[in-house]
């Protein structure tokens, strides 16, 4: 809420300085686009710390806020250790996704990072939609704006 408070009020200021709205408009698809290319960055970071991984069959445990975080994560548990997912853990959906009665596998990085299916979904989705939000987006304002 106080970034769009944040964003009527600085659009507010450029209008009653005498910018121009078409360079306001441009300046929000560029805003647009760098959003969008960090999304894509981070998903490929992402997906790149995955190629040093290996498996592991492994039982979810728990859920807990890990020391110094912000966010809830799973907790996975085998004979060798816990492994702590690498992105939050989900809300809404807990008893459907985090399944403590069966094994299930996780990609673990380097790092000690898990990640679960669910995660790899998200990667993979993530780094998908965002590189073809990224490519319109940008193949449209070039075309539109310039």
């Amino acid at each position: 809420m106080e970034f769009i408070i944040g964003f009527v009020v600085v659009v507010a200021l450029l209008l009653a300085l005498g910018v121009s709205g078409y360079y306001i408009l441009l300046g929000v698809f560029v805003l647009m686009l760098l959003t969008l290319a960090a999304t894509v960055v981070f998903f490929a970071v992402t997906a790149f710390t995955l190629l040093g991984s290996h498996r592991e069959h492994v039982r979810f445990d728990r859920i807990e806020k890990p020391e110094g975080g912000h966010f809830n994560c799973a907790i996975y548990k085998n004979a060798s250790g816990e492994f702590r997912n690498a992105f939050p853990s989900e809300g809404i959906f807990v008893n459907y996704i985090y399944d403590n009665e069966r094994d299930t596998w996780v990609l673990v990085t380097r790092r000690g990072r898990a990640y679960d299916r669910y995660s790899l979904t998200t990667i993979i989705a993530g780094l998908s939609f965002g590189t073809v939000s990224l490519i319109l987006l940008g193949w449209w304002a070039v075309g539109t704006l310039l």
